[in-house]
């Protein structure tokens, strides 16, 4: 026999063993790191998308706040207009009234000769007319 085994002494078991034993402590360790420094990426990358979302709500939240801003503004101003307008209104319906009332004054008035000269019209509106007599009981002067 040619290839006689050796017997294989304890020690070199021990240290191929301790070898095997040392390389795959060494590249679960170089795994270990590699995993830890991915995760450190991946949490910096997560972090930072985070910050980036919280620009992008303070942004907005500052737009939408000058949005309310200048609706606000918006709503007081036509509140005002709303308010003036119904001032107006109420102003041209008292005139509308008035008007109203002057023209059935004057309807009622037709056929009466109306003053033109010197004085407006409405001042001999209470007087009493030529055209129409004054009609009194005979009661009217008893004492």
């Amino acid at each position: 026999m040619d290839h006689a085994k050796r017997p294989s002494s304890g020690s070199e078991e021990d240290d191929r063993y301790m070898m095997i034993t040392e390389d795959k402590k060494r590249k679960r360790m170089i795994s270990n790191r590699e995993s830890a420094r991915r995760s450190r990426m991946k949490r910096q990358q997560h972090m930072q998308d985070l910050n980036n979302q919280i620009m992008f709500y303070k942004n907005r939240r500052t737009e939408i706040n000058q949005s309310i801003s200048n609706f606000t503004e918006q709503f007081t101003a036509i509140e005002n207009q709303n308010r003036i307008m119904r001032a107006q209104k109420e102003e041209l319906r008292k005139r509308l009234e008035a008007a109203e009332l002057v023209t059935s004054y004057l309807d009622a008035a037709k056929g009466y000769p109306v003053n033109t000269a010197e004085e407006p019209w409405y001042y001999n509106l209470w007087q009493p007319s030529q055209s129409m007599p004054i009609m009194t009981s005979a009661e009217f002067f008893q004492f």
